[in-house]
């Protein structure tokens, strides 16, 4: 039986870099699998407007709200909910 090769971080974005897997590729890196991307339907897409139109008014002057953009983890500043700041929104 064949195994699944997993990758770090670093291995996809030398495979990118390397253009094993294209730029324009829609893939993520998924418990060290590297998968292919749905692409956003409509219903997707509405309900992420939906949520941003309803967290930035409220979180805009604490955190700096991102809606499908993509991001390396980890992120410095980068936190999850909590009571504590983060540097950039003291």
């Amino acid at each position: 039986m064949v195994q699944p090769r997993r990758f770090t971080r670093e291995e996809c974005h030398h495979l990118l870099e390397a253009g094993v897997i294209p730029e324009d590729e829609r893939a993520e890196l998924i418990e060290s699998t590297v998968a292919e991307m749905s692409p956003i339907e409509s219903q997707h897409a509405g309900v992420g407007k939906s949520f941003n139109a309803l967290f930035h008014p409220t979180l805009a002057d604490q955190a700096l709200v991102r809606v499908q953009d993509p991001i390396r983890l980890p992120v410095p500043g980068l936190q999850e909910l909590g009571n504590e700041p983060s540097p950039r929104f003291p």
